[in-house]
């Protein structure tokens, strides 16, 4: 008798939001959720067995809540995802060229199903940190209040990131 593989699933990381008596949602095969004011949406692509969290950060054309940018606002802002993306242990910040809706996203595969507690935790309190670091200067970068000499200079002082965590 060999060793029975599990398949990660939604109901998987489910679990986990229950041991921690985590608040959530299910909407559409997405978990719905929350850290510290950051929204989130969790999902699992079952075939690859990959967990993906979304954090949607700036809404695109046609989205409730946009805002237009200026052209040289909106290269300026996808400079600086660049920018702090090379810096990223895990995620990226993601813009859409199409209608400007900047995301925060993290793809993790998990093998053989294995999803741990303390792996989950780690994916939200680095989606948290990045966010909530990051999200001030990518709006102020959109919305023409700071420059991005200004942004890449604080980027380089490191804008007092948490020392165990490259966000």
């Amino acid at each position: 008798m060999g060793l029975q593989r599990t398949r990660l699933t939604l109901q998987t990381v489910e679990h986990i939001f229950q041991r921690h008596g985590w608040r959530y949602d299910i909407l559409r095969n997405h978990i719905v959720t929350g850290f510290e004011g950051v929204p989130m949406l969790i999902s699992v692509d079952e075939g690859r067995e990959i967990l993906l969290m979304t954090v949607p950060m700036v809404p695109g054309r046609g989205m409730q809540g946009y805002r237009p940018a200026r052209p040289e606002a909106e290269r300026d802002t996808a400079v600086y995802l660049g920018a702090v993306n090379y810096r990223l242990a895990l995620g990226a910040f993601t813009r859409d060229h199409h209608d400007g809706e900047i995301r925060y996203e993290v793809s993790v595969p998990v093998s053989g199903g294995i999803l741990s507690d303390e792996q989950m935790e780690q994916i939200l309190t680095i989606a948290v940190a990045a966010v909530t670091l990051r999200a001030p200067t990518i709006n102020a970068l959109l919305s023409g209040r700071t420059t991005l000499a200004q942004a890449l200079a604080e980027l380089d002082r490191g804008s007092g990131a948490p020392p165990a965590v490259a966000v």
